[in-house]
């Protein structure tokens, strides 16, 4: 039967197996072991979970502060002949408990991207992928998690504000727009970063957006958290796409939100106004286009009851892409 211990970084099972994990890690990163090393001191920590058969230290873990609410996963690490139990899984799971006793109310988390049984591991226990935090940044090798583990309720779904955005918000939304593509898709090692930050710049400007707010077959909404602006959703109405079954559709654009609020509801508020005004314009259905590898807002439009019918091929900048196109029916609004 495994057992955990609540420990610090003064235990010597868990310094033996930090031992062997760096000796990994040093043939994984190559030459950039030495830049993610000087981040990966295992000395003062002063929350490790250690687990055990019986005597044998089989797994380890730590966290430790990172900011206000937040604490980061450091150390995760399983002996190879322990591998396939479920040992790191209960492990880090003993670390979000300890971190919400402590009064965090967040996980995060780094490695890297050649390490794909870690990635599916934090995929399966709930993380969802955000942008490169603090010093990772840049680091192409690098892929980055979060888990919300307490939110704080109806107070700050109650406090998201929806409005329509105007012109004089162009400027807004071009700043808006530009940070939160970049950091939906910078995360992603099959996204092209040079194709990326060009389309970014291109697509962005104000000049467009102020052209696209007096479209009169689009409409903007603005999400607002105590003032400030953290998400935005764009609706059009156009031809409809190949594979989708609706008489009068309109077309999701633009749905994102900014890494921090992740979590939050403020993508939840902003679908459901879109739902709304699109029910009371009359229309039968929503559509939307998503990336193929953007699971995370897959599961995301699917909890909405979208549903995949096509898929396309789309160019950013000069990359090929993929989407899937996802459909949604609405019901009819009753007539007063």
């Amino acid at each position: 039967m495994i057992r955990l211990q609540r420990t610090d970084s003064n235990n010597s099972d868990f310094q033996n197996m930090v031992v062997e994990l760096d000796r990994y890690l040093a043939t994984t990163d190559g030459d950039e072991h030495a830049f993610y090393a000087q981040y990966n001191k295992s000395d003062g920590l002063k929350y490790v979970v250690v687990a055990y058969e019986g005597d044998q230290a089989l797994g380890c873990g730590a966290i430790k502060h990172y900011a206000d609410g937040v604490m980061e996963v450091k150390r995760m690490y399983v002996t190879p002949a322990a591998r396939g139990q479920g040992i790191a899984a209960t492990v880090l799971k003993e670390l979000e408990k300890w971190t919400l006793e402590l009064k965090y109310q967040r996980c995060l988390l780094e490695t890297g991207v050649k390490q794909l049984e870690a990635i599916r591991l934090y995929q399966k226990c709930g993380y969802d992928v955000v942008a490169n935090y603090g010093q990772y940044q840049g680091m192409d090798n690098s892929i980055c998690f979060e888990k919300i583990l307490q939110k704080s309720g109806q107070k700050i779904v109650s406090d998201i504000q929806i409005r329509f955005a105007n012109q004089e918000d162009a400027e807004l939304l071009s700043q808006l727009g530009k940070e939160t593509f970049h950091d939906a898709f910078s995360v992603y090692p099959q996204m092209p970063a040079t194709d990326l930050a060009t389309y970014v710049n291109e697509e962005f400007t104000i000049a467009k957006l102020a052209a696209q707010l007096a479209d009169e077959k689009a409409f903007f909404l603005l999400a607002e958290l105590a003032g400030e602006a953290v998400g935005y959703a764009k609706m059009e109405v156009n031809q409809g796409m190949p594979g989708v079954r609706l008489q009068n559709p309109i077309k999701l654009r633009r749905l994102y939100c900014k890494q921090k609020v992740l979590g939050y509801g403020v993508g939840a508020r902003l679908m459901e106004r879109c739902v709304v005004e699109a029910a009371n314009r009359q229309h039968d259905g929503i559509y939307l286009t998503v990336w193929e590898h953007n699971h995370q807002a897959q599961d995301f439009y699917k909890k909405w009851s979208y549903q995949p019918c096509a898929e396309i091929d789309i160019s950013l900048g000069k990359a090929q892409l993929r989407d899937l196109v996802m459909q949604k029916t609405l019901a009819p609004t009753p007539s007063l």
